[in-house]
């Protein structure tokens, strides 16, 4: 905030203030144009940062008149503060019109005296801004024009800013055509997470506060927490996180400068409007009537008083918009305040409103708090089985949250919801309890009350549930279990029940490695819901079905099937049910891991960027193992070692609290290779003892994975003793391994390849060459490229002998040898570089970059990233694009990561 102010000077900047770097660069930058508008609320920084612009124009050759205006100002006292100030600067421009008495105010002529000052400006060899903060006060009409002509005449060397908390009522379109104005609002006054955790540094008050409720009820309003850290340096204590932020400084200062332009009746309506998460016009005017609604709502936008839109996906929905957290906070307080029998109308007359338009969330959520609990599972139980078919999965668990548990109890149909809400959330074990509590009410024979479904849906619905389950907790002994169950599962009339059943039994069948079997179960065209729409965005969908399909082929080697099948379901999401519906997450989990495989590296960068975060939120751990395998093969390959080892490590940790002992094996083996490519085992030992350990532990347990969790270990063991170097390697010893059925994929080819390096270090170079022509075979039918490349230089110079003597009568598998070898060349010529660590590469960010990092994070959506920055949301992802390939990252948060590894962005608190 300003100090102490002169007369002529305007106000001073206090020293110690937060300086707005990155909105002063973006404006300075703009400093031309002939208007420019620094409209918000109350107490959100306006007065100061146009101070600090102020202060940065000087360096540039600017003059500043400041005009501070006050309710109270008559025409001629405006008059005499413009030429005051002016004269501030020089008494060329600062001549005052002949034969005008300023303080005959009605009588002046302010369109001469616009004139007049125009003149005199276009006449002085300097720029000259003229600021009119807290513009909001100027009532007087010849105010106005007197301004307006000023800017309809403006000479190339006069601009103007208007500091005000409501957009002025004058005539400026035809800058805005001409793009000569630059306008900023509170969306861009808002403090960012970053600058509030500075602030907390400043004002130690609000260190102890907690600090993501401190930033969402802050919201970024400066004076919000101005007065805050005042409240408790007040009082010597700090606030916790449980208190009200309501203090009795921010109820005053909204009372005084927010609340005193309010009639009474607009009052009440933001009283009883406060209790919604959000509203817009149509509500407004429901709850309040048409002319108070309307009036209030557009005085609300007018007055920036407080509100702020929410943003929607899709641009041809009404507005909504939602109240400030503080202000809220205060409306509530009030709410609390009316008679109850006035609440619970209110609350009542909001949940119809949503009901009507097919709001749940918000429709429960208000029955719920007028008492009408039945009424709220009704609605849940109406809307339970089209929000689950259709994908809106998170709307039904806040519906169902806003009932209390005690209600729960014997509503089956809703318990049924409740628990598929939690499984596709991973709350595994109160999906555990709901599913006992259903199976209770099925062995009572209370299961008739399941609404809309025929006899025997409930049972059937159970059982897929714990199938599911089963699946996702790793507990394959529980889903063989089920399994007969699962075959004999009839329920043709229920999309949901066909499409799930057999994409859980694909699944199941993958997971065992029996692919061709897996796809039978997901053959067909796809189940139809009652109302005729194919089931499509569900975990239990047609695109789902593709989606596994496409595991399929990966898990069975076949990457030219599985490229083809999960890029269709990436098309048809985008086309469809959106781009980052479930089993486009998953497909692209799986997709990864191909597009490695086939050395596609750019499409998987891209493919990284675009779905790195909804991969770990939303898909399923095998498609996150995916991912994870393919995030770590890239970074190694490209010499980053360490961050290989970390994404790896990462992913460890879920798996272990998990109890997943097949992933944990997978990345066990996968650490030791990595090490034998940084040809330094010091810790293959360890992790050869914990592959060993962990196939022990499967047998023990007779885990599902007990004969995979083997295969991986005996592998691992004859990766080590070819490392060794071992020239009396007993090649034998592996063909057990590779004679083995079930062993398929990238591993079958990784053991037959070492075959034949053991071969070959036994001098048996016929036999090696015959069996890398048979994995060259293999490798080629499956479009495999860096498997082949990944097992180093004894099998490279393997495949150069078969080039030289076998490959003269097959010209097309001699084309696909002489690509390959190409690829090896292009990675010695990598290697033969030193790798350059992220952190070097770190140095040559842009200014342009660090801002985006610093944004990112804060969390913010590329969109908000774009306004805050005056750029297009394009130039945004070009940028990303930028930062990822310096930082040797894929996506959001691991960018966020490594900035603060590297100290290029804050911790947040």
């Amino acid at each position: 905030m300003a100090s102490s102010k002169d007369p002529h000077h305007g106000p001073r900047l206090k020293q110690g203030l937060l300086e707005r770097v990155q909105i002063l660069e973006r404006w300075l930058a703009q400093r031309d144009k002939t208007l420019h508008l620094l409209l918000g609320p109350a107490g959100s920084g306006k007065t100061t940062l146009a101070l600090q612009w102020r202060r940065q124009l000087f360096a540039h050759g600017f003059d500043t008149a400041w005009i501070s205006v006050h309710a109270e100002d008559e025409m001629h006292a405006l008059v005499e503060k413009l030429f005051n100030a002016l004269e501030s600067i020089s008494p060329v421009i600062s001549q005052k019109p002949h034969g005008h008495d300023l303080r005959q105010g009605r009588f002046l002529d302010v369109s001469a005296i616009a004139i007049s000052l125009i003149h005199s400006i276009q006449r002085y060899s300097r720029q000259v801004v003229l600021v009119f903060d807290d513009f909001h006060n100027a009532n007087a009409h010849q105010a106005k024009l007197l301004l307006q002509t000023l800017l309809d005449y403006a000479p190339a060397n006069l601009h103007v800013l208007i500091v005000s908390r409501s957009t002025p009522a004058l005539l400026f379109e035809r800058l805005r055509a001409a793009q000569q104005t630059y306008e900023q609002d509170e969306q861009q006054l808002r403090f960012s997470a970053t600058e509030v955790q500075q602030l907390v540094h400043l004002w130690p008050g609000l260190q102890t506060i907690a600090w993501p409720r401190l930033v969402h009820m802050s919201d970024g309003w400066i004076t919000g927490l101005q007065l805050l850290a005042a409240h408790a340096k007040k009082h010597g204590h700090a606030l916790d996180g449980h208190q009200t932020f309501i203090k009795p400084e921010i109820t005053a200062y909204f009372n005084q400068e927010v609340l005193y332009c309010l009639s009474p009746e607009s009052l009440r309506g933001l009283v009883r409007l406060s209790p919604t998460r959000q509203f817009n016009a149509s509500l407004a005017v429901s709850m309040l009537g048409v002319e108070t609604g309307k009036n209030l709502l557009m005085q609300l936008q007018a007055q920036r008083l407080f509100i702020s839109p929410v943003e929607s996906g899709d641009s041809g929905a009404c507005a909504w918009w939602r109240f400030h957290p503080l202000f809220r906070e205060l409306l509530l307080a009030r709410f609390a305040q009316m008679p109850d029998e006035l609440q619970c109308n209110t609350h009542m007359r909001l949940g119809q409103w949503f009901e009507q338009h097919g709001m749940l969330r918000d429709t429960v959520q208000h029955y719920a708090a007028a008492g009408e609990i039945d009424t709220a599972i009704a609605c849940i139980e109406a809307s339970a089985q089209a929000l689950f078919f259709n994908g809106h999965l998170q709307a039904l668990v806040q519906a169902v949250a806003a009932i209390p548990a005690a209600h729960l109890q014997h509503r089956n149909g809703l318990l049924l919801w409740l628990a598929w809400s939690q499984l596709c959330y991973r709350q595994f074990d109160a999906c555990n309890a709901s599913i006992a509590q259903l199976d209770w009410l099925l062995a009572t024979g209370i299961d008739d009350a399941f609404a809309g479904s025929a006899d025997g849906a409930l049972q059937a619905h159970v059982c897929l549930l714990k199938f599911s389950l089963a699946l996702q907790s790793d507990d394959l002994d529980l889903a063989h279990a089920l399994l007969p169950q699962m075959l004999e599962l009839q329920q043709p009339h229920q999309a949901v029940l066909q499409g799930g059943r057999g994409n859980l039994l694909a699944w199941f069948f993958s997971r065992q490695g029996l692919h061709e079997q897996a796809r039978h179960y997901l053959k067909g065209a796809g189940y139809y819901r009652s109302d005729g729409v194919l089931l499509l965005d569900s975990p239990f969908g047609s695109l789902m079905s593709q989606a596994l399909e496409g595991m399929s082929y990966l898990h069975e080697g076949n990457y030219r099937h599985a490229e083809d099948v999960l890029r269709a379901v990436l098309a048809q999401a985008e086309a469809g049910p959106g781009s980052h519906c479930e089993a486009a997450c998953n497909a692209a989990g799986w997709l990864c891991e191909v597009l490695y495989e086939i050395n596609h590296i750019a499409d998987l960068r891209n493919l990284l960027e675009r779905y790195g975060n909804a991969i770990a939120k939303v898909a399923c751990p095998d498609a996150q193992l995916s991912s994870t395998l393919a995030r770590s093969r890239l970074l190694a390959l490209e010499g980053h070692f360490a961050e290989s080892h970390a994404v790896l490590d990462g992913f460890m940790d879920v798996a272990r609290s998990r109890n997943m002992l097949y992933l944990v094996a997978v990345l066990v083996h996968e650490q030791l290779e990595l090490q034998l490519r940084q040809a330094s085992p010091s810790q293959s030992p360890v992790y050869l003892a914990t592959l060993d350990q962990l196939a022990q532990q499967a047998l023990q347990t007779r885990h599902h994975g007990a004969q995979p969790i083997a295969q991986y270990a005996a592998l691992a063991h004859a990766l080590w003793r070819v490392h060794s170097l071992n020239e009396q390697s007993d090649p034998a010893l592996l063909l057990g391994l590779e004679s083995n059925p079930l062993v398929t994929g990238r591993l079958r080819l990784r053991t037959a390849a070492l075959v034949a390096i053991a071969h070959q270090r036994a001098g048996l170079e016929t036999i090696a060459e015959q069996i890398v022509l048979q994995v060259l075979l293999q490798a080629h039918t499956c479009g495999c490229v860096n498997t082949v490349l990944d097992m180093g230089q004894d099998l490279r110079q393997l495949v150069q002998q078969v080039q030289a003597r076998s490959l003269d009568t097959n010209p097309l598998l001699g084309f696909y040898v002489d690509g390959l070898l190409q690829h090896a060349r292009q990675r010695q010529s990598a290697v033969a570089q030193p790798a350059q660590k992220p952190g070097a590469k770190a140095e040559s960010l842009s200014e342009r970059e660090l801002q985006i990092l610093r944004l990112l994070a804060n969390d913010l959506p590329n969109k908000r990233i774009a306004n805050a920055l005056g750029v297009s949301a394009e130039t945004v992802k070009w940028h990303l694009r930028n930062i990822y390939k310096k930082l040797s990252v894929f996506s959001r948060s691991e960018a966020v990561v490594a900035a603060r590894r590297l100290q290029l962005v804050t911790e947040s608190i």
